[in-house]
């Protein structure tokens, strides 16, 4: 009987703490992945500096050669690439496969400071890389943005939005680490920001392109001037 107890309370005891150990070591994936992105973000202003301040472009060569072929030789690492909660295996040549599961903001590609009227609240890279597709789709109803593999969220020039429209990740990628994402910003820090209804790719309180800073309150966005 006393066996039968003492089976129960550790039974019991578990229930209770694997979903804490669980969320712990979630939250240590999270605190790795910002670490990513933030020596990500410091490789692209190194960039930055040695090309008349201007930021890496989304493609620079063949199909698969972009961005994070461009910043790589001031990290040298391929890990750096990698979250820590994605699951699948990435490769170790630039340019090929999954070489990176994060993306840029097309949109801030190319661009110089001064295109930026808000860095603290511009989304510069973020976290989850979509999948090895092309091809096109609606964003917010008013406009049509084209998408392939290691490239960011959206090749487009969205028109002016009155209403809040919360912006789409990639797939998975709004709920990546604990109901949210991890992004860094414009102006160098990285910050987790909660995901929208766990059935969408929705964000809570990250806004499309087209919304300007009037718009969300300083929230944080795509927009650029």
């Amino acid at each position: 009987m006393e066996l039968l107890v003492v089976i129960a309370i550790i039974a019991i005891l578990a229930a209770i703490l694997f979903p804490v150990f669980a969320r712990a070591r979630e939250n240590a994936r999270r605190s790795s992945c910002q670490s990513n992105l933030k020596q990500i973000g410091l490789s692209v202003f190194q960039y930055k500096q040695d090309y008349d301040e201007k930021l890496p472009l989304y493609i620079t060569g063949g199909a698969y050669e972009g961005w994070a072929d461009s910043v790589q030789p001031y990290i040298k690492s391929i890990q750096i690439f990698q979250c820590p909660s994605e699951s699948s295996v990435p490769t170790t040549t630039p340019g090929t496969g999954n070489y990176t599961d994060y993306w840029i903001n097309l949109l801030a590609t190319g661009q110089s400071d001064a295109a930026f009227n808000a860095t603290a609240s511009t989304v510069l890279l973020g976290d989850g890389q979509p999948t090895n597709v092309t091809g096109a789709w609606s964003v917010g109803g008013n406009t049509t943005c084209s998408y392939a593999y290691s490239l960011p969220l959206w090749e487009c020039t969205l028109a002016p939005i009155t209403t809040l429209t919360p912006a789409t990740l990639p797939t998975g990628g709004a709920h990546r680490h604990l109901s949210g994402a991890n992004f860094a910003f414009a102006d160098g820090h990285v910050k987790w920001q909660k995901g929208g209804p766990e059935a969408t790719d929705k964000m809570a309180s990250v806004y499309e392109a087209g919304n300007t800073t009037t718009t969300t309150g300083s929230a944080p966005t795509f927009s650029i001037k």
